[in-house]
């Protein structure tokens, strides 16, 4: 019976170990994901300013001809 009991309990300390694992594995995957995200804006950004960049040639060099 006291076997059985010490069982369950390791189970249960077993289970809840794994819930905590869970749930690090989420954060984990959060902070990840938001890096992500921010990598991806980042580029967007840089590639949007060398679009403006070049329009922003192509209007000067047309003023200039």
């Amino acid at each position: 019976d006291s076997s059985f009991a010490r069982l369950h309990c390791n189970i249960k300390v077993f289970h809840e170990q794994v819930e905590s694992l869970e749930r690090l594995v989420e954060q984990m995957f959060t902070i990840f994901s938001t890096r992500l995200n921010i990598f991806n804006i980042t580029r967007n950004y840089v590639s949007l300013s060398i679009l403006q960049k070049r329009i922003l040639d192509s209007i000067f060099f047309y003023f200039r001809e």
